[in-house]
């Protein structure tokens, strides 16, 4: 502990200027017993200050010791131990609920636009433009605007860092560095594009029928929105 509390930072010292000693500090984390019991020897790993910092944070162990690329070193025992700690203790559920959400709202995507659509063409009545309308509506509003919370968190959160990374001649938020947020953020793109050119929301106040998307006003951007359509859907298999 005393360690730790006065070198918060010693993996990430080692990592970057002795990374030969990592094996060493991290064989000092393990105790086993030199005795056994029915065949089996006690072993107590001392990981605290692997999984939580100073300040009750998740701590940036792991992250120091991915950045530097060693497998050897991401297969040690006190390594493997933390992670899997961290999976089957916080991330595995995250990873799970996002996993799910992204599942739903992919579904009710492609059935707005693409199920629910031909149906209408094939036999348009009031329950499949109304189904039509409530499945984009909550496309708008609970994946787009998701999203735009999420990318404007992070956004913010970049520029009070000062935290950007170079792409040609642009300075951009770090977080879009990784290939996941840049693809998200594509996504989000398209459907604010889709949003503006709403057919149900061009055809509004035309005509007597509730919720159409045919009409002469939504027929100039018929061929646009496809393609916004398609272009969203591709992003969403990124």
């Amino acid at each position: 502990d005393l360690m730790f509390e006065r070198h918060p930072d010693i993996i990430q010292r080692l990592c970057l200027d002795a990374p030969g000693l990592m094996p060493v500090l991290l064989d000092g984390l393990i105790w086993r017993s030199r005795t056994t019991e029915s065949g089996l020897r006690r072993v107590n790993y001392y990981i605290k200050h692997l999984v939580m910092d100073g300040e009750g944070e998740f701590a940036p162990a792991i992250e120091w010791i991915t950045d530097i690329e060693d497998p050897k070193l991401v297969c040690h025992p006190v390594v493997a131990r933390v992670t899997d700690l961290v999976w089957e203790s916080v991330a595995f559920r995250t990873f799970l609920f996002g996993k799910m959400w992204f599942f739903i709202t992919l579904v009710i995507f492609v059935l707005s636009q693409s199920v629910l659509d031909k149906l209408e063409e094939a036999n348009s009545t009031d329950e499949v433009r109304i189904s039509s309308f409530v499945l984009r509506v909550f496309v708008y509003l609970c994946s787009m605007g998701r999203g735009v919370a999420h990318h404007t968190r992070s956004i913010c959160r970049d520029i009070r860092a000062r935290d950007f990374v170079r792409v040609g001649v642009l300075r951009l938020p770090a977080y879009l560095a990784r290939w996941e947020e840049s693809a998200a953020l594509c996504l989000n793109f398209m459907q604010f594009l889709m949003f503006c050119f709403e057919p149900i929301l061009h055809c509004l106040g035309h005509g007597t029928v509730i919720f159409q998307q045919h009409c002469h006003e939504s027929e100039r951007f018929h061929l646009l929105y496809t393609v916004l359509s398609a272009t969203a859907t591709l992003f969403y298999f990124l």
